[in-house]
């Protein structure tokens, strides 16, 4: 590195001498950048050049080197200065000493005498270049380390081991918070948000936060100690969010959350804006939204949701089209991204619910919509993403699917398993997930009988068991085999035996006794 000094003498034999001798040391590169015959003029080339290091002589006309040697210590404490001087005189060299010189050389001197002097210089210069990078290091961790503790009071619910790091730093936990949430892709947020504060909040202390590293994401932290300066710092808010928006590339929205008192209540001003940017519609641009602007609609009501579920779970061929068809019916125009959001969430929780039934594995693509959406200017992305992902578990869920024959034992050990249950073809059909239509028909194909006709046997049977086997009243062995109403059992049995059941009970104890 080439280090630039100036040489204050008012001889110019010997700034020239020294000009030369400084050129013949090898060990350092050094360069001339001014010369001055007095103290009032090395003031002027110090100011134009910006040297690194000051040579200058003692005893000058106009401003001694004394005097020099007071201003220099005022405006450029910093600069390292090598002391020439043909006196030996001991206020000379005590003021000398007194300023924090690095040298006093006494002329004449020797190219190896300068040469050292310089070589402390340089070495000044050095040290005070690395205690600065440190300084900043330490300054940049300090700052990063203050707004990894905001933003986890804002990202988390509030941690009382936070409390003592806010405090140290003067971020009073009594004072008033305003949170103000940024949701953009432009990438030159923060830098455009830091200017338009430093403009427009000089008097309110503030903070801008990315949420998270490589994210456009930010908040937006303003803080004052008095409850009423909260509504000269919502008003300022609004005005930020403003000159933030209109300076924006692409699309922006923010959410601005009342000020409230304490760090407590950062978190939950987070998850208010969260939900509050929901809001949006897809073709919006750019968007301001206050507390409280909530919007409450729905696209579909829950029963058209379940409608269409059970369009895919019996038409499962045609599972994409439906969707697509669901999608198709949606207005972005009129609707926000939350209600076509709560839409979707019904729809995949019903086929979610669904596969898991039937051992089908599923993912949890809602825990990421607003975040993958949010951003996009119709439904096209979307409509595909979320009904390929319906498609793809509704095809799974055929291929685990069990064949006919299987379907048929498992739904015929169920009926012999649960006889005496209120039975209904509804409630077997929900069990193993098939319509109340499919079921009947499966039932008469391969037992040549209706699935009342076939309940009816099994629970005769029963019945035939528990009279000869037991004294039950057959009131209670009505009960017993699934018939609420004695009388209707007791049809059924004659109809089935040509007998009442206690004349059934008395021809088999007869028969048994022979």
């Amino acid at each position: 590195m080439e280090y630039r000094y100036i040489i204050v003498d008012d001889e110019v034999l010997i700034r020239k001498g020294l000009i030369s001798k400084i050129d013949e040391i090898t060990s350092l590169k050094a360069l001339c950048v001014g010369e001055a015959a007095n103290g009032v003029e090395g003031l002027r080339v110090i100011g134009e050049t910006n040297p690194d290091i000051i040579i200058t002589d003692m005893k000058m006309k106009k401003m001694d080197g004394v005097e020099f040697l007071e201003r220099i210590s005022e405006r450029f404490p910093e600069k390292p200065i090598i002391v020439i001087s043909g006196y030996k005189a001991f206020d000379y060299m005590n003021k000398a000493i007194e300023k924090r010189v690095i040298g006093y050389v006494l002329k004449p001197f020797s190219p190896e005498e300068i040469e050292k002097q310089l070589q402390k210089a340089i070495e000044q210069i050095e040290n005070q270049k690395n205690f600065f990078i440190l300084q900043e290091k330490a300054k940049s961790l300090d700052q990063r380390k203050i707004k990894d503790i905001l933003l986890s009071a804002i990202l988390e619910p509030w941690n009382e081991a936070l409390e003592e790091e806010l405090r140290q730093k003067g971020w009073g936990l009594d004072h008033y918070y305003l949170l103000i949430s940024v949701y953009t892709k432009d990438r030159k947020i923060a830098e455009n948000a830091e200017q338009i504060c430093r403009s427009y909040l000089s008097d309110i202390r503030h903070e801008f936060l990315l949420n998270g590293f490589g994210s456009s994401n930010g908040f937006l932290l303003l803080s004052c100690r008095e409850e009423k300066l909260v509504s000269k710092m919502e008003v300022k808010a609004g005005h930020i969010a403003g000159h933030i928006m209109k300076d924006a590339a692409g699309k922006i929205f923010i959410c601005i959350a009342k000020g409230r008192k304490g760090f407590g209540e950062l978190h939950k001003n987070y998850v208010k804006n969260e939900k509050l940017v929901c809001n949006i519609r897809l073709e919006d641009q750019k968007r301001l939204f206050y507390e409280n602007e909530e919007e409450r609609d729905e696209v579909y009501n829950q029963e058209y949701i379940k409608d269409v579920f059970l369009k895919i779970k019996y038409h499962q061929e045609q599972a994409r089209e439906i969707m697509e068809a669901y999608f198709d019916q949606m207005d972005t125009k009129r609707y926000s991204l939350k209600a076509i959001g709560n839409a979707c969430e019904s729809i995949v929780s019903m086929v979610n619910q669904y596969a898991v039934g039937v051992g089908v594995d599923t993912d949890d693509i809602m825990s990421v919509f607003y975040k993958r959406y949010l951003y996009c200017d119709d439904l096209g992305k979307m409509k595909n993403e979320i009904s390929g992902y319906i498609t793809l578990i509704i095809n799974s869920i055929q291929l685990k699917s069990p064949d006919q024959n299987q379907l048929f034992h498992s739904v015929q050990a169920y009926i012999q398993r649960n006889y005496h249950r209120k039975l209904t073809l509804q409630m077997i059909s929900s069990e193993f997930f098939v319509t109340p239509a499919y079921c009947s028909s499966l039932l008469k194909e391969k037992l040549d009988k209706s699935f009342n006709e076939y309940l009816g046997e099994i629970r005769l049977e029963k019945a035939k068991q528990l009279l000869k086997e037991t004294d039950l009243s057959a009131d209670r062995i009505s009960d017993e085999i699934g018939y609420s109403n004695p009388k209707y059992f007791f049809k059924v049995f004659k109809k089935l035996t040509g007998l009442t059941p206690l004349e059934y009970r008395v021809k088999e104890k007869k028969r048994n006794a022979l």
